[in-house]
């Protein structure tokens, strides 16, 4: 069976897709199941509590973020059957991704991956 797979820490995945919020998770599923579709978003990170005084909580971006993802893909040849989507709100990121994956991935004119 195929998953579709959406990778986002702070966006609820749409029905029927499975919800990653790590580079790690996501990667680590893609090494080991068959992934149908991914749609990728860019900036990743957590919540933390923070040291500043009078801040309680802090965002922390993680050095694995979507681009990691898509170039581990490049690297490992990861590549889910149709070609990934990107939903980041970082345009600039989605840009460099997208451009990633147009270069890299092996899929042909209908976004399905050539044999």
């Amino acid at each position: 069976m195929s998953l579709l797979l959406f990778l986002d820490d702070v966006r609820p995945a749409p029905e029927g897709w499975v919800l990653v919020k790590t580079a790690r998770a996501c990667i680590e599923i893609l090494r080991t199941e068959q992934v149908e579709q991914l749609s990728l978003d860019h900036d990743l990170g957590e919540v933390t509590n923070s040291p500043i005084s009078g801040l309680t909580e802090r965002y922390v971006p993680s050095p694995e973020d979507g681009s990691w993802v898509v170039r581990t893909m490049i690297q490992e040849n990861l590549w889910p059957l149709l070609k990934p989507k990107v939903h980041s709100a970082n345009p600039p990121a989605a840009e460099r991704m997208r451009g990633l994956i147009d270069r890299y991935g092996p899929y042909g004119p209908d976004g399905r991956r050539k044999p």
